[in-house]
C-alpha cells in the first residue's frame, strides 16, 4: 500500500508517465524513480546533519559551491533514469565523505586540545584548563605566571608557613580549591600558645579558616601528619582559638598544627 501511494505520489508530483510502454517497462521505471526518491530524502538528511554538525562548513565558499550541485529538485527524465540515479548515489557518498571529514577534524581539534594538557606544565599545583590555542594555568593563592611558576608573597602571613603539598599522605584528602594550607610545628616555640586566630598576622583578602593539631610525620608540614590535619582544618570555623601548645609533643614525638585558609575570589 505504502509503495502504492508513492508510486501515486512520485507520479503526480514529477509528472512523468509511462508513454505508452508496456506494464513490466512501467514497473522498472517505477522502481528506478523511488529509488531515486529514497536517494533524495537520505541526501537532504545528511545535508540536515552536515549543517547541524558542521556549521562552518557552509560559510566556506568552495564548500559551499561544492555541495551545491548534491541538492534541489531532481528533473525525472525517462530517458536518463539510470544516469541519474547513478548521480545521486554518488551525491550521497560525497556528502558522507564530507560530513566524516568534518567530524574527524573536529575530533582531531579537540583531542588536541585535550592533549594540551596531558603532562600539566602548570607548576606548584596549578590547574591546567584547555583551549582552542593550548592551556592556560589558574595559579593557587600565593602564586603567578603563565605557569604559576612565579611565588608571590606567602599567601600564609609572616608566621605561618604554607605547604605546597596539599594532599594528605596518608589519607590521599586534598586542600579544596580555593583554600590555602598553612601550619606551623613544635619548632616555632615562639607561638606555641598563640591562639589560631592569631596567627593569620598579614594574611589578607581571606573569608574563613580552620584549625586543626596531628603529630608530626616524616617530612614538616600538615600532608605528613596523623590525625587527618588537612581533612579537619580545612572547614570555616574549627578550632580557631585553639592554641599548638604540647599537643603532641610526648616523647620525640612533635606537633603540627595545620591552618587551612579560604580566600576570597
Amino acid at each position: 500500500m505504502m509503495k502504492f501511494l508513492l508510486l501515486l505520489g512520485v507520479l503526480s508530483v514529477l509528472s512523468v508517465g509511462t508513454n505508452g510502454q508496456n506494464t513490466k517497462d512501467a514497473v522498472g521505471i517505477f522502481n528506478r524513480k523511488y529509488d531515486l526518491y529514497l536517494l533524495t530524502i537520505q541526501i537532504e538528511k545528511m545535508r540536515e546533519k552536515l549543517f547541524k554538525d558542521c556549521p562552518a562548513f557552509f560559510s566556506q565558499p568552495e564548500s559551499a559551491k561544492k555541495l551545491a550541485q548534491f541538492f534541489g529538485k531532481r528533473e525525472v527524465d525517462p530517458a536518463n533514469l539510470d544516469l541519474k540515479v547513478k548521480l545521486a548515489r554518488h551525491s550521497l557518498d560525497s556528502i558522507k565523505k564530507e560530513y566524516l571529514k568534518c567530524i574527524k577534524g573536529n575530533s582531531q581539534v579537540v583531542t588536541t586540545i585535550r592533549d594540551s594538557c596531558i603532562g600539566n606544565s602548570c607548576r606548584n599545583n596549578g590547574t591546567c584548563i584547555p583551549n582552542e590555542k593550548n592551556y592556560t594555568c589558574r595559579c593557587l593563592p600565593g602564586y603567578s605566571g603563565d605557569r604559576c611558576e612565579k611565588v608571590n608573597k606567602n599567601p600564609c602571613g609572616s608566621i605561618l608557613h604554607h605547604s605546597s603539598v596539599r594532599q594528605d599522605n596518608n589519607t590521599g584528602f586534598t586542600v579544596p580549591a580555593g583554600w590555602v594550607l598553612c601550619y606551623i610545628d613544635s619548632d616555632d616555640v615562639t607561638y606555641a600558645q598563640t591562639p589560631c586566630i592569631d596567627l593569620l598576622q598579614d594574611v589578607s583578602n581571606y573569608q574563613t579558616f580552620g584549625c586543626w593539631h596531628g603529630c608530626s610525620g616524616s617530612a614538616k608540614g600538615p600532608a605528613y601528619a596523623s590525625n587527618d590535619v588537612i581533612e579537619k582544618a580545612c572547614k570555616p570555623n574549627i578550632q580557631q582559638t585553639n592554641k599548638m601548645g604540647t599537643w603532641c609533643s610526648s616523647g620525640t614525638r612533635q606537633t603540627t598544627f595545620g591552618v587551612c585558609i579560604q580566600m576570597k575570589d
